[in-house]
């Protein structure tokens, strides 16, 4: 009798590891399943999004270049504000190449004095508090303050014509606080945490004059800031196709 209820629980006992395997081999069958269905599916929404950008990036640069066309036939010169990246993605190819698209216009010519008046103008307030504006068509150069009326009569499409361009703001060109971060570093060194502390404040800037004179470096700093406001922006008038000139 004992003997037949071993035999009976022993039995069972293999059914059971039998359905347990089973089971397990269900279920592990199921989830590799749907594991790989879920792959393909996200393969292929990723592989028809990036098709969509390449057409979208494909009509952008087509477009570009048709306006360039027209320009170039109508013996228009083409806007040369700063150098604009167009995206280009070659075919296969699952990145994005940034690449300058370039415009050969001929150059304005601008007095290197009237510039950097309107650059300084542009540069006493935040970014796009003040704006000046380059004709590309007779260098002539147009401040327009955000507070006042303007002294001068404004052309009414300054803003939206292809015929003018933006003065940059110093920050812009990087002779800001990043320019007065570099000098201190170079000349004093000891006092770099606490002048990246002033520019974390509002008046920055004459906190850091202060602090300069105190240190009898006040004049150095001012040759120093004249020369990097001029380099930079030569190489910006270099990009945007303007020809400077002194009297």
């Amino acid at each position: 009798m004992i003997e037949e209820i071993i035999k009976f629980m022993g039995g069972m006992l293999i059914v059971v590891a039998a359905i347990t395997w089973l089971v397990r081999s269900l279920i592990a069958h199921f989830l590799t399943k749907d594991i790989e269905s879920f792959k393909q599916r996200v393969q292929s929404e990723s592989t028809e999004e990036l098709e969509r950008l390449r057409q979208t990036l494909r009509l952008v640069t087509s477009e570009h270049e048709k306006q360039l066309h027209k320009l170039r036939e109508g013996g228009q010169r083409a806007p040369r504000r700063a150098t604009r990246l167009i995206p280009r993605v070659p075919l296969g190819s699952g990145s994005l190449d940034l690449k300058p698209m370039t415009f050969d216009a001929p150059m304005v010519s601008v007095k290197y004095a009237d510039l950097l008046d309107a650059f300084e103008f542009v540069s006493t307030g935040a970014p796009s508090e003040h704006s000046a504006y380059i004709s590309i068509v007779t260098g002539k150069i147009y401040q327009v303050p955000n507070t006042i009326k303007p002294e001068e009569k404004i052309p009414e499409d300054i803003e939206t014509s292809d015929q003018y361009i933006d003065v940059p703001h110093r920050i812009d060109l990087g002779v800001g606080r990043d320019l007065a971060l570099a000098f201190v570093a170079r000349e004093l060194p000891a006092d770099l945490d606490a002048v990246t502390d002033f520019f974390r404040h509002k008046g920055a800037y004459s906190r850091f004059k202060t602090l300069l004179e105190s240190r009898g470096a006040l004049k150095k700093w001012y040759a120093f800031e004249e020369s990097a406001t001029e380099k930079a922006l030569r190489e910006w008038c270099q990009e945007c196709g303007i020809e400077l000139f002194h009297e």
